[in-house]
């Protein structure tokens, strides 16, 4: 069974030969993808009280982790550089999101965690 995420590979091939074993990198396996959420939509969802969040933020070479949910004041000031919103299971949120998960159904199911979607900037 052929499967436009892995290329010219077919399911079998990839679970057999390089699944856990060995790196493989997919050139556009989804064209032009840009991504599901732009940086106000993420800092959205991370208000939501049912949604985990955690936001981290860079000084210097300190990290420090922050769990949401947040207030909009929290994220408003961020700037542009030193801080990264990560989203946890963001396919229980969005329907493209739970689509992406849902075409990598050959993968195991205990493999498969939900999506986490953050929006890097360091």
């Amino acid at each position: 069974m052929a499967n436009n995420l892995l290329g010219s590979l077919t399911v079998n091939t990839f679970l057999q030969q390089y699944w856990q074993k060995k790196a493989h990198l997919f050139h556009q396996a989804i064209p032009d993808f840009l991504g599901y959420l732009t940086v106000k939509e993420i800092k959205k969802l991370a208000t939501h009280p049912d949604v985990q969040a955690r936001l981290i933020l860079r000084h210097g070479r300190q990290y420090t982790c922050h769990q949401g949910p947040f207030r909009p004041i929290d994220l408003k000031d961020l700037g542009e550089t030193n801080w990264t919103l990560l989203i946890q299971s963001l396919n229980h949120w969005q329907e493209e999101a739970d689509q992406l998960l849902q075409d990598f159904r050959f993968i195991p199911y205990a493999r498969r965690d939900p999506w986490r979607w953050g929006r890097p900037s360091f």
